[in-house]
């Protein structure tokens, strides 16, 4: 029968596994939240800018628009297309389609730390328009290998 320290010790244990899942499971709540906040941001930016646009109205210049300020430069030259982006992140995801919160996320760990959901989401749509990319639901994958175009490479970043 083990002692009583190591008893209270394996409940202390225990104790910190459930803190720790917690705390995961608090993370990706607040990932979805701000997935979410991202999303209604950029459609809440496309939304002011038509009005302004067909109200004559001039947007006003609050210096906040760190996603237009991204978009101004476009994707930096050195970083790969969008397409080899995709191309890398569904290779380590093999059999399942990334969401494009997920995405976004994905490339601003590894290429593109300043990358914006306006510098992505319209490439995203585009090469699933060429079929280059599967939407499959809300998710982007790889198309099966007979529906593969045979055009040439992507010509848009």
């Amino acid at each position: 029968m083990p002692s009583d320290t190591a008893m209270a010790r394996n409940r202390e244990f225990e104790a910190v596994q459930r803190e720790k899942a917690a705390v995961a499971k608090r993370l990706a709540a607040l990932d979805r939240d701000r997935a979410m906040l991202e999303q209604q941001a950029s459609e809440l930016a496309v939304t002011e800018r038509t009005l302004a646009r067909i109200l004559g109205v001039a947007l006003p210049d609050t210096g906040s628009q760190a996603p237009q300020a991204g978009k101004a430069g476009g994707k930096p030259k050195k970083l790969p297309s969008i397409y080899q982006m995709m191309l890398s992140l569904l290779a380590d995801a093999p059999n399942r389609s990334l969401e494009t919160p997920e995405i976004i996320r994905l490339i601003r760990e590894r290429w593109w730390p300043s990358a914006e959901r306006n510098d992505i989401a319209p490439t995203l749509w585009r090469l699933a328009k060429m079929g280059k990319l599967k939407k499959d639901g809300i998710g982007y994958a790889l198309p099966e290998m007979e529906e593969l175009p045979t055009a040439s490479a992507e010509s848009s970043s």
